[in-house]
């Protein structure tokens, strides 16, 4: 097997540490000022942006902003338009390219290492609302949700910690907007203030109850959700309505179609399916994580690419899931569908690694099949 040297690790370069648990606000107000500016003046340049209801902003902290999360530019776009200056906290688990990441390192931000408690972040954001502040968070945790998955309950733990109200923001038409706006096509983007929601009562005993949480959290999204328009919340393809294959087509140089030494597990050719028929995920290799092959082999389904090719972008996959970024598969899917997730991928990679010597191809074919429609669709039918 060939040796893959993976790069140093996001996590490692340690551009967006904080060593306390403490952070003090506010900060960086000359450093963020003048980014805001400039950031400002950049989305004036090159999209149309529109902001309602910012009046609903109270003219104090603690104050928490919950938005949905389609695209990487989410928090950005947050960050320059609040009223007042706020703390984000972002993914750390992941690169942003040197760009993103220096942007972030000049303005400062709360680095969340998503797939196990950061008891450090959590601590971070609860001194910010205690000192008055502000504190950016997407329940989603990042911008793809598989279905059946619950969102995450940090913004409902700390609203009713520090007894502060959460901000719903909807956010209209982020999904590409950057890579429009490189490409000059002005994309219209707006950003919905809604109204604050009042914090939870504090627990009894000092302990939140889980199942409280959830609920929480799942009505604040509810409101978020209310200020867009579907198409701006994250796509959840339930499996109630939706059934996932992949299938995998293996031929000689010349095209002739040749049989698999054996078919891909159901478990794992389901959850492969999903992963390649929605791409955002899979596309975290081509945006955040260099890999250092080319990895289009692995990202690019109903394409042919030689077998060796394959194996190549999988074991680099594998090898930094395996040592940099453990928790890649489990933080979205849980540890049992994570790990099945893992090991559909070695599958594949075996099956290009024994066709390899003889030149063979490889192709990736996710199937989808609508099982039944939603019932919203049925009852208006």
């Amino acid at each position: 097997m060939s040796v893959v040297i993976i790069p140093v690790p996001y996590y490692r370069r340690h551009y967006l540490a904080q060593s306390s648990d403490t952070i003090r606000v506010p900060r960086r107000r000359l450093v963020r000022g003048i980014l805001r500016l400039i950031g400002r003046f950049l989305v004036w340049l090159l999209a149309n942006i529109k902001l309602t209801g910012r009046e609903n902003f109270p003219k104090q902290g603690p104050l928490i902003i919950i938005a949905n999360h389609v695209d990487s530019a989410d928090g950005l776009l947050l960050g320059l338009y609040l009223p007042y200056l706020a703390e984000a906290m972002v993914a750390a688990d992941l690169s942003f390219g040197w760009f993103i990441e220096n942007i972030l390192k000049a303005y400062g931000t709360i680095p969340v290492y998503r797939g196990k408690a950061d008891g450090t972040a959590t601590r971070q954001a609860l001194s910010v609302l205690e000192q008055g502040g502000c504190v950016i968070l997407f329940p989603e945790g990042g911008v793809w949700r598989p279905a059946g998955k619950p969102l995450h309950t940090g913004a409902a733990w700390l609203s009713q910690k520090a007894q502060a109200p959460v901000l719903p923001v909807g956010l209209v038409n982020t999904r590409g907007a950057f890579k429009q706006a490189l490409k000059f096509e002005r994309p219209d983007i707006e950003i919905r203030f809604g109204t604050p929601i009042a914090p939870p009562a504090q627990a009894v005993d000092g302990k939140p109850d889980k199942a409280q949480l959830q609920t929480l959290v799942d009505d604040m999204m509810a409101e978020v959700a209310n200020l867009v328009p579907p198409e701006s919340m994250q796509q959840i393809l339930s499996p109630d309505e939706y059934q996932f294959d992949l299938k995998i087509a293996l031929t000689t140089a010349t095209g002739q179609a040749l049989d698999l030494p054996k078919e891909l597990p159901e478990p794992q050719a389901k959850l492969l399916g999903e992963l390649y028929y929605d791409m955002n995920l899979l596309d975290t290799f081509k945006d955040n994580v260099r890999l250092p092959v080319d990895a289009r082999p692995l990202l690019e389904p109903n394409q042919t690419y030689a077998a060796s090719d394959v194996a190549r972008a999988i074991q680099a996959m594998l090898t930094y899931v395996d040592s940099d970024n453990p928790h890649f598969f489990s933080y979205r899917y849980g540890q049992k569908d994570g790990q099945i997730i893992r090991d559909g991928f070695e599958y594949l990679r075996d099956i290009a690694q024994q066709a390899a010597p003889q030149q063979h191809q490889v192709m990736f074919i996710p199937k989808v099949k609508r099982l039944k429609l939603p019932e919203s669709v049925t009852n208006q039918s």
